[in-house]
Order: structure tokens, then sequence, then C-alpha cells
């Protein structure tokens, strides 16, 4: 994808200081404001001393919120599921992670049987796109397949359609802006708030 760049360092420290100078190039060439950035990591204890260390060496702000780790953060968890999931054209892996963090209001029983049938017959990629066939011609087993297909277009049809919204402008705006909606059309504050008085 565009906008993306790899950066693989020897050690943490060359790390951050990599980080540090393209914010630095960024704020110059691109004319954003410190406050427009954000780093995200799951490895927040390894790297913050040397965050705090490098960025006051190159005069950047930082504030980091040690309280808890992004990976705990269940939208960001989300939204790297959903990325996960459009990047990986819909492996068998990505699909069923972005499941089971449990937002698509389907039964856990009912992910697990689809999981085993996916497994079984080699369900994955374009796969997805297309109706389950398999075992349908069996009496005993063609309402249970039936049942897949219904749950096949309730997970992947949203999830088409944000990538056909993406890959229409590959911009890192037009990216966001898609997510943003997504999340929104998929009611992610009312599941979130739900799943917090249910704990």
């Amino acid at each position: 994808m565009e906008n993306i760049e790899l950066f693989l360092a020897q050690n943490p420290y060359l790390e951050i200081e990599n980080v540090a100078k393209k914010i630095t190039q960024l704020i110059k060439t691109k004319k954003l404001r410190y406050k427009d950035i954000a780093i995200i990591t799951k490895n927040i204890e390894e790297y913050a001393g040397l965050v705090r260390a490098i960025f006051s060496k190159y005069n950047i702000p930082v504030f980091i919120d040690e309280k808890r780790e992004v990976s705990q953060n269940i939208i960001i968890q989300y939204v790297l599921a959903i990325l996960e999931v459009i990047n990986k054209n819909f492996t068998n892996e990505a699909v069923f992670n972005y499941l089971k963090l449990g937002f698509s209001e389907i039964e856990p029983d009912e992910i697990f049987e689809l999981e085993n049938y996916c497994s079984k017959w080699g369900i994955k990629q374009n796969k997805w796109k297309k109706d389950f066939v398999y075992e349908i011609e069996k009496e005993d087993k063609k309402p249970k397949i039936e049942r897949y297909n219904e749950l096949r277009k309730q997970i992947i049809n949203p999830l088409l359609e944000l990538k056909e919204k993406i890959n229409q402008n590959k911009t890192v705006k037009n990216a966001t802006k898609c997510l943003y909606e997504f999340l929104q059309e998929q009611k992610i504050e009312e599941k979130i708030t739900r799943k917090n008085t249910e704990n």
C-alpha cells in the first residue's frame, strides 16, 4: 500500500532515532504539527525511556500514555484486525481474528462452527466472496450450509465495500475517513458500551 515505509533497525535506539528523524522531516516538509503525529507500539515499557531521551535530543515534545498497553485497547485491535483482513485478502486466520474480537454480533458457537467448516474445506481469500457449496447437496447439511452463507455475507460484504472505498483513492486521509465511517456504520461505540456493561 502507498504511504507505508519499512525500516529495519539494528537495535531499538536506531529504530527510535529513525522515527525522530522522520517526524522532524514531516514537520518541516509536510507542515504537520506535533499533535498530528502518533506512534503506536505494543512494547511501551521497552521504548518509553529511549523515546524521551532521543526525542529530547531532537526537540520533539512527547506524551507517553503508560497507563495501559495499546494491545489492550479494543478499538485499536479492531482497526488492526480490519486492516489485516483487507491487506491479507481475507485469509482464514485474518477473518477469524476479526470475528473473535466480538463485534460481529455472531454467537461464539456459530463462529466456532463456521471456522471448523472453513478449515475443513479450505475457505480463504476469494472463496469467501462466493457462496459456500461444500456439503450443500446433503439434505441433513443443507440448512446449516445456508446459514453459513448468511453469515458469510454478513461478515464479508461490509469489508468488501470498505476495501473498495479505500482502493478508490489510496491515500492515508481517505483510508482514515473510510475506516471512521465503517466504525460508525458498525455502531462500534454502542457495542463497546454494551461490552463494558456486560463485564
